[in-house]
């Protein structure tokens, strides 16, 4: 039976593979919101003069009834449906720029050996039997700010 200690590392030097991914993600979503966002300033409609609110009604009506005559929705439903989108995108890239890869704090260590070694609270969660051999990692933190981040990364 071994225990192995790791070091203290970071969330982003534990899974390191992850912090590109998340990037990878995060461009995306950016890219979804900045062409919603242009999508919606279309939609809108601010003409600068008299002529032009005149032009932009008469456009509007015949876009309006080439819609009804073909049973398309409305410029508001399509205006609320990428207001909803913005929303739902301004979410997850906030939700993804909260991950907090660089908190420290984080000891890890490598066990192998017999899965009864390893305690009776693993053993019991297991369910293992002697001579059981297993190999597992272990995450370990103390301070409030690194047990919230391991929690926010692998169990939320």
């Amino acid at each position: 039976m071994t225990l192995t200690n790791l070091g203290e590392l970071s969330i982003g030097a534990i899974i390191p593979g992850a912090m590109g991914s998340y990037a990878a993600v995060l461009a995306q979503l950016q890219a979804q919101l900045e062409g919603a966002i242009a999508l919606a300033a279309q939609l809108s409609i601010r003409p600068p003069s008299l002529q032009g609110n005149l032009d932009a009604a008469l456009a509007l009506v015949a876009a309006l009834q080439a819609s009804i005559a073909l049973g398309l929705p409305g410029v508001d439903f399509q205006v609320a449906a990428v207001a909803q989108l913005i929303a739902s995108l301004e979410a997850k890239v906030a939700l993804l720029l909260g991950v907090p890869f660089g908190t420290g704090g984080i000891y890890a260590y490598a066990y192998t050996g017999d899965t009864a070694g390893m305690g009776s609270a693993i053993t019991g969660a297991v369910g293992s039997a002697t001579g059981d051999q297993c190999y597992a990692l272990i995450l370990l933190a103390r301070a409030s700010a690194s047990i919230a981040a391991l929690k926010q990364v692998f169990i939320h």
